[in-house]
């Protein structure tokens, strides 16, 4: 159940909320749910902080007590008081389901879950998958209790949390060796062994320690899974857990015997037996009866070999009446579970055909983004192709004009040198021919020589 702080006087403050609802029943002794029920009464549409005391004490206290949570449920529904909904109905769920009343609990998990992944609360989301697993795990329906592990086991490798990565692959790996499936199983808890080891989560260390004796009991290797079961066997002490105490001893039994030591196998088995017996858990007296029975089969002692054997069919009977009711459970489970599911379904379908409807629209301006992209290129590049034309003209007309430059140039040259050649010729016939002043003074002269 969720942990939430709770301060050192939440008992004061839930005896003040119903201190005069019980004014004149002083002398009167109430129990601690009678007393929650009073204070639920006593809430009204101004006091949403005492419902979120009364859950924090609820939980402090361990408080399982169906008719409480649901009269607080409904107090806070009749409110309206939105903050506290989802702790309510998953404290709620969690009381059916410790009650065995699986058929109210699952329905009640699936809200939550739907709620936390809208809400992404990653967190509590990884413990519902779990508790949905955990259901259909004790409803013997692998395939959906692998389902909601795996779920619960991605989010937790998200969130970089080891302790729940550990416990989902343990969870996993219980499972298999249900269906006796040990390579899957000890390759599950080989993996959540690598995770716990990043933590210090004794509890479970010894939940992996369990599985492991057992997959490796199975296996034919005695030794290691004694040594798995020691292991395991420290850690329960600690957290004096006389169900997980029970379930150990018996399988310490187990190894002994397998190793031929009689009077060790006894002694271990006897432990199992007496705490089975003490807790009254069917499960570990049938696992005990069982293993002492065959323990005195084996030495040929048939009186209690066939005293174990009267024990052993005794709670086998009252498991077998138990599982044909969770048989019964599990069809009705199944419907609701198949019309919820269709239901989603219907619902993502329409989802769907809204999100096909919006991807054709984004196709639509795809198209036209990259229709204008492509006509943009051919523009650019019909420009830049009149570009290098107009460039390739210039310099040819560039070229031209140096070309015709150099003609001119070559030409005044030739013309200079014509010129000089001329006026150089001019100067020669002017040195070798008498000049014109000698030709007129002597014409002169002659005509006044003939006169």
């Amino acid at each position: 159940m969720r942990s939430l702080k709770i301060k050192s006087f939440a008992l004061l403050i839930v005896f003040c909320f119903f201190q005069n609802e019980i004014s004149a029943q002083k002398t009167k002794r109430i129990t601690t749910t009678d007393s929650l029920l009073l204070a639920v009464n006593a809430i009204t549409a101004k006091d949403s902080d005492r419902v979120e005391k009364l859950i924090q004490y609820a939980e402090q206290n361990g408080i399982q007590e169906i008719s409480f949570w649901e009269k607080l449920s409904q107090k806070n529904k009749e409110l309206n008081f939105k903050k506290h909904a989802l702790d309510l109905k998953y404290n709620l769920a969690f009381c059916y389901n410790e009650k065995g009343l699986v058929e109210e609990a699952l329905p009640v998990f699936f809200e939550i879950s739907k709620e936390e992944e809208k809400r992404n609360l990653t967190d509590d989301l990884i413990q519902t998958y779990n508790e949905i697993g955990q259901i259909f795990r004790a409803m013997k329906d692998s395939g959906n209790a692998i389902k909601y592990y795996n779920k619960a086991l991605a989010l937790a490798v998200k969130t970089n949390d080891h302790a729940d990565v550990a416990m989902m692959y343990h969870n996993k790996a219980s499972v298999y060796l249900d269906l006796f499936l040990l390579d899957a199983a000890y390759y599950n808890e080989h993996l959540a062994m690598q995770a716990i080891q990043k933590t210090d989560y004794d509890k479970g260390k010894g939940y992996i320690f369990q599985n492991l004796g057992v997959i490796l009991f199975n296996r034919g290797k005695i030794d290691e899974a004694e040594k798995m079961f020691t292991q395991c066997l420290e850690i329960q002490k600690k957290m004096h857990d006389k169900g997980g105490l029970a379930f150990i001893y018996t399988n310490l039994g187990n190894c002994a015997r397998q190793k031929k030591e009689d009077k060790k196998a006894l002694e271990y088995y006897h432990l199992g037996e007496q705490i089975a017996d003490s807790i009254g858990t069917i499960e570990n007296i049938k696992q005990s009866a069982r293993a002492m029975m065959h323990f005195y089969t084996a030495r040929k002692d048939y009186k209690n070999a066939f005293i174990y054997s009267e024990k052993y069919h005794t709670a086998n009977e009252k498991l077998a009446g138990k599982v044909h009711q969770d048989a019964s459970l599990k069809n009705l489970l199944k419907y609701e579970y198949e019309k919820k599911t269709l239901a989603d379904s219907l619902k993502v379908a329409e989802e769907k055909k809204l999100t096909d409807i919006k991807f054709a629209q984004e196709k639509t301006q795809r198209f036209v983004l990259i229709g204008g992209v492509v006509l943009l290129f051919i523009f650019g590049a019909f420009m830049f192709n009149r570009f290098r034309i107009t460039k390739k003209q210039k310099n040819v007309i560039e070229e031209k004009n140096i070309e015709v430059l150099k003609q001119k140039h070559l030409v005044e040259e030739k013309q200079k040198e014509i010129l000089d050649s001329i006026r150089y010729a001019q100067r020669i016939q002017q040195a070798l021919l008498t000049h014109e002043n000698y030709f007129d003074r002597n014409l002169k002269r002659l005509k006044q020589g003939r006169k």
